[in-house]
């Protein structure tokens, strides 16, 4: 049986560079590619190809979380300030997912600021996705207010998993959210279950009245991407679209990466 990465074992892949980002692609109902989603990877030389959720948990409780957390939203920031170069991929937006924990303090709040804009990146193209249940009363200690401060500044917040979790409404009206994002759950079952089809019509006409971007996750078939576009769904992704494609950071302190080709995201 395989054990558990370790605390040391996290530490350690920071300090060997083994952590990378692939990016899956974002569609608009056009099939016009509008952002993607980084998504964190870690290939380990005594694990392997290890996902969020082989190590996240273990890391949580410990410094390690924070260290990876930093790293994410370094590269990420980078990526963005490399798109507002590109007269295309300017208006691309970038989404990536994190937890209360990175946002207890002030400090955490000046530090995605900074970074931004060291990188030269705009704020308004950075989407920030978290679950439903962080927003669970005095969970892990989460004050919205850094939320709002971020807001301010440009930064958008998307709900994750929406409907798969806490699906309180006062979520929509208490925090300023832009975006709602169905799990794939709804989406694998949309063609053969009427009550699916029911939800998710449901949810994006809340969405469209709320005035908020709804986005579904998963999308395989085109018979799935015409039956959301008819219902209204403004972003899409999933393997019809593209699987994730590759961008390596080969360093913590001097970024660098390889540029999305046409091959990676189309």
């Amino acid at each position: 049986m395989r054990h558990s990465p370790s605390e040391d074992d996290l530490l350690s892949a920071l300090e060997q560079r083994e952590f990378y980002l692939v990016y899956q692609p974002i569609f608009n109902p056009d099939s016009c590619i509008v952002g993607a989603e980084a998504l964190l990877r870690w290939r380990s030389p005594q694990y392997g190809l290890l996902f969020p959720g082989d190590f996240i948990k273990r890391a949580r409780p410990s410094k390690s979380i924070l260290r990876i957390s930093a790293w994410v939203m370094e590269a990420v920031c980078h990526q963005l300030g490399q798109w507002a170069c590109d007269p295309v991929k300017r208006s691309w937006t970038m989404s990536v997912n994190i937890r209360s924990h990175q946002l207890y303090t002030e400090q955490a709040i000046t530090f995605i600021l900074e970074t931004l804009q060291r990188y030269g990146a705009d704020p308004r193209r950075l989407y920030l996705e978290l679950s439903e249940t962080e927003f669970l009363p005095g969970f892990n200690g989460f004050s919205p207010t850094h939320l709002h401060a971020l807001h301010k500044q440009g930064i958008k917040l998307a709900l994750d998993n929406f409907g798969m979790g806490y699906s309180f409404l006062n979520h929509l009206k208490k925090l300023p959210v832009s975006q709602i994002k169905i799990d794939q759950y709804f989406v694998k079952n949309l063609l053969s279950d009427g009550n699916e089809q029911k939800i998710v019509d449901i949810m994006s006409m809340l969405a469209g009245l709320l005035k908020l971007e709804v986005a579904a996750k998963g999308v395989e078939t085109p018979e799935q991407f015409d039956y959301l576009k008819k219902a209204g769904f403004s972003l899409f992704q999933g393997y019809f679209f593209g699987h994730p494609a590759l961008l390596k950071w080969h360093a913590l302190d001097s970024m660098e990466s390889a540029h999305i080709s046409s091959s990676d995201i189309h």
